[in-house]
């Protein structure tokens, strides 16, 4: 089902430790990942029902600023850690983007992304960015997989993890402006019930959240600073 939620983006300021710390403490089976080249980062990845979480890092801080992920640079550096995006899959990006831009919502691409992993392989696909931001922000950024029944990390069902985890069930996302988060999501056409919408097999929720700016997962939180928003109508 399309859209759906691809992946969760953790971002980590050493992605070895942070490897060894959701294997070790948080129980999961953690996979190779790669290098995106051109975009100054790195990452490993944990595979679940559906989707799968992504620990990245900024191996390269120039590179990954002349790539537009200053934002990610400037966290990582002022020792923040956590959650900070989330991707939506398509089966049709350019739909979608062309959707968008009828809510009049800009988008940065569509534009071809890839890993290299350590076998030398290249995973490849494509990526579509609202209003030119992809981190600690409400939205989430679009992705279609060049080949997702090879290449996608979420593939196929999720290894045993140690701690018993499957899948997501639910996402909760903040905004200062729920009423243009929710015609966001309408004009992608993902249908809302009371604030939930379903995407794929995970619930959506839109905030505010109890403590402002508090997410957590396995135990490892963020605090999401507060910036003004681009309205969408």
């Amino acid at each position: 089902m399309y859209p759906a939620v691809d992946h969760l983006v953790i971002a980590v300021p050493d992605l070895p430790a942070a490897v060894r710390r959701y294997r070790d403490e948080l129980g999961f089976v953690v996979g190779a990942g790669g290098r995106h080249p051109g975009k100054g980062t790195r990452n490993a990845l944990i595979a679940l029902d559906g989707c799968y979480l992504e620990l990245i890092t900024v191996a390269d801080p120039a590179e990954a600023r002349r790539a537009g992920r200053g934002e990610l640079v400037r966290f990582l550096a002022g020792g923040g850690s956590g959650l900070v995006a989330y991707a939506l899959a398509t089966a049709d990006l350019d739909a979608a983007v062309g959707r968008l831009a009828r809510a009049g919502v800009a988008v940065t691409g569509p534009f071809p992304m890839r890993r290299e992993g350590g076998d030398g392989r290249a995973v490849r696909w494509r990526l579509a960015v609202p209003f030119g931001n992809q981190y600690l922000v409400w939205w989430p950024f679009l992705i279609q997989w060049q080949d997702p029944g090879r290449d996608w990390p979420g593939a196929g069902p999720a290894p045993s993890h140690p701690n018993g985890v499957r899948g997501l069930a639910e996402l909760w996302v903040e905004s200062t402006d729920v009423a243009g988060a929710r015609a966001f999501f309408t004009a992608l056409g993902v249908p809302e019930v009371d604030g939930r919408y379903r995407i794929g097999t995970t619930d959506l929720v839109l905030g505010p959240l109890p403590d402002a700016g508090y997410l957590d997962l396995g135990g490892i939180g963020v605090i999401g600073p507060r910036r003004a928003e681009p309205t969408v109508t």
